[in-house]
């Protein structure tokens, strides 16, 4: 059984192969994620990547980012990301998230849902195939349901309410729909 960490490391690899696999008329399409098209949405993980390296190292990062990316810039984030949480004492160490301070293993879980959740919307939005892994995603639907009341109480939640997913969807889908996405295949329209 891999790590929460190693789960996230995997994530992210997979997260960018998904990116890298934008074709270039598809960076201004529309994701599951409201409002967010493709370009949007990697540069919102690109960017919560590094928001976490600064909140690791005890800083606080500023107003969101501008969001402009080429896909490019992508991989450095997320190398950036795992040595923070990499180095000694990270996971010990207590972070302050928008949500609230967190054990730093709970915000490893909290970024590898939102890798997960955000390369489902990229997949789905490019037609892609999401080669995340089963373990990972079962990982992040436990500590979603789990810890989601605590998130939707935030001044802004980072996710909409749970929606229905059809029976015998993937641990991937059911993820999506417990965090808000329509995954289609059952009668609610869920």
């Amino acid at each position: 059984m891999m790590s929460p960490l190693d789960q996230l490391a995997a994530a992210l690899e997979e997260f960018s192969r998904l990116a890298s696999g934008v074709a270039d008329d598809q960076w201004g399409r529309d994701t599951p994620c409201p409002g967010w098209d493709v370009s949007r949405l990697v540069a919102h993980v690109r960017d919560g990547n590094l928001r976490f390296v600064a909140r690791f190292g005890g800083e606080d990062p500023g107003p969101d980012p501008a969001i402009t990316i080429p896909v490019s810039d992508f991989w450095p984030s997320a190398e950036a990301l795992m040595a923070a949480l990499s180095a000694p004492g990270a996971m010990e160490r207590t972070v302050a998230l928008p949500i609230g301070a967190l054990p730093g293993a709970v915000a490893v879980q909290l970024r590898l849902t939102e890798t997960l959740v955000h390369g489902w919307d990229l997949a789905r939005a490019t037609g892609q195939a999401p080669g995340f892994s089963a373990e990972a995603c079962a990982t992040a639907l436990a500590f979603s349901r789990a810890n989601l009341g605590r998130a939707a109480r935030s001044p802004t939640p980072p996710f909409a309410p749970p929606r229905p997913a059809p029976e015998g969807a993937s641990p991937l889908d059911q993820l999506a729909a417990q965090l808000g996405r329509d995954v289609g295949g059952t009668a609610e329209g869920g």
